[in-house]
C-alpha cells in the first residue's frame, strides 16, 4: 500500500516539475527581446530590377530562440534605410522575409535601347590596339581607317604575287592588297557606343552575374535613320562604305570616355 502511495506521489511531483519547467521557459522567452527583420507586405509584388520602396516593407518580429542562423540570410530591420531604393534581384511577392540575395545587383537587361528614328550598326574593332574592357556603353568613339583602303580601287594584281596562294583568285588578290595597304588615316565619327558584343554594362557586372562575354570585338553604335530606315548622317554613310569596301575588316578607335577624370589622365 505504501508503495502505491509512493508511486503516486512521485508521478505527481514529476508532473508538477514539468509544469513549472514549461512555465519557466515560457516566461524566459517572453522576457527576451525579439529579433526584428524586414519583410515584404502581403499583396505587394516587386518585379526584377524595380527598387524597394518604404511602403513595400514591414517589420517582422521573431523570438530570439527561434532565429537560429536566420541572421546570415535575412535582412535586419535596422538596415531598412539601406534597403530602400535598392533594386530587386528577381520578382518577389509578399508576404515573405526579405533576404540578402534579393537586393543584390540584378542581371543586365540584354536589350538595346533605341528611340524612334534610331538604329544600330556593328563595327569590328581591333582589340589588339586598344583594351576594349575600358570602353563602356554610353561612351563615344571615332573610328580610324586607312585612306588608301577607302579611296583605292580593288587592284587586279597584288604588289607581291608570290605571297598569294592563288594568283588567279580575285578574292585572294584583294585580301593581299588590303593587308599591304597603309598610309594616312581618316577619322570617322564620333558615335555613341551601345554595346561591345553582348556587353551592355561593365565587365565587372558581367563577371558578377556569370555572363560570358561574346563577340567582344564587335562594337555596336547608335545611328540615325529616316522614316524609310535610310541612314541620314554622312559620317554613318561613310563608315558603312568603308566597312563594305574592306569586307568588315577591323578598325582602330579613338575613345572618349564619359568620365572626365579618366579622360584627363
Amino acid at each position: 500500500m505504501k508503495s502505491i502511495h509512493g508511486l503516486a506521489l512521485a508521478a505527481a511531483l514529476g508532473v508538477a516539475g514539468a509544469i513549472l519547467n514549461f512555465a519557466y521557459l515560457h516566461n524566459k522567452s517572453q522576457n527576451k527581446t525579439p529579433v526584428e527583420f524586414l519583410g515584404i507586405k502581403a499583396g505587394t509584388t516587386i518585379n526584377a530590377g524595380e527598387p524597394f520602396s518604404d511602403d513595400d516593407l514591414e517589420v517582422v518580429s521573431i523570438p530570439d530562440s527561434w532565429v537560429g542562423n536566420l541572421r546570415k540570410y535575412a535582412v535586419l530591420a535596422e538596415a531598412r534605410k539601406a534597403a530602400v531604393g535598392e533594386p530587386s534581384w528577381r520578382r518577389l511577392s509578399g508576404p515573405r522575409l526579405l533576404l540578402e540575395e534579393d537586393i543584390r545587383t540584378p542581371p543586365p537587361d540584354p536589350r538595346l535601347r533605341l528611340a524612334e528614328g534610331e538604329a544600330s550598326i556593328g563595327v569590328p574593332v581591333d582589340s589588339r590596339a586598344y583594351p576594349l574592357a575600358l570602353v563602356m556603353p554610353g561612351d563615344r568613339v571615332s573610328f580610324l581607317v586607312s585612306r588608301l583602303r577607302i579611296n583605292s580601287p580593288t587592284p587586279a594584281v597584288a604588289d607581291d604575287p608570290d605571297n598569294i596562294e592563288d594568283p588567279l583568285d580575285p578574292v585572294a588578290v584583294n585580301e593581299a592588297a588590303l593587308r599591304g595597304a597603309s598610309g594616312p588615316t581618316e577619322t570617322i565619327g564620333p558615335f555613341e557606343v551601345l554595346s561591345l558584343g553582348n556587353r551592355l554594362v561593365s565587365s565587372d557586372v558581367m563577371k558578377a552575374n556569370r555572363i560570358p562575354q561574346l563577340q567582344g570585338n564587335v562594337m555596336t553604335i547608335r545611328v540615325k535613320v529616316d522614316k524609310n530606315n535610310e541612314l541620314t548622317e554622312e559620317k554613318a554613310k561613310k563608315l558603312v562604305e568603308v566597312l563594305l569596301e574592306t569586307k568588315f575588316r577591323e578598325v582602330g578607335i579613338l575613345h572618349f570616355p564619359q568620365d572626365r577624370e579618366l579622360r584627363n589622365r
